[in-house]
């Protein structure tokens, strides 16, 4: 798997979100860290007034389906989000 990542956020796409935990621990295996994630995810998404098209909770990564009403604030919107949860935690 490559570590490069490719971020297209210049137009109004629904944007395809992947990230893992660090080291690929299963976290997200705890109902506690699970609930953490998505309580932040629902702050972020008010913050931002973005939409959540759909998600998947798995018990060491998460992938999401965003759109944001505005170019440019996506790498914010995730910042935000994985930030505040992982502060959580």
């Amino acid at each position: 798997m490559s570590n490069q990542r490719r971020i297209v956020d210049d137009q109004r796409y629904t944007h395809f979100i992947t990230f893992s935990v660090d080291q690929r621990w299963r976290l997200l295996d705890h109902d506690h860290a699970e609930r953490i994630g998505l309580d932040w995810l629902g702050e972020a998404l008010d913050q931002y007034l973005a939409w959540c098209v759909g998600f998947v909770v798995m018990l060491d990564h998460v992938h999401v389906l965003i759109w944001l009403p505005q170019t440019g604030r996506l790498s914010a919107f995730i910042h935000s989000w994985k930030g505040r949860s992982g502060l959580a935690l």
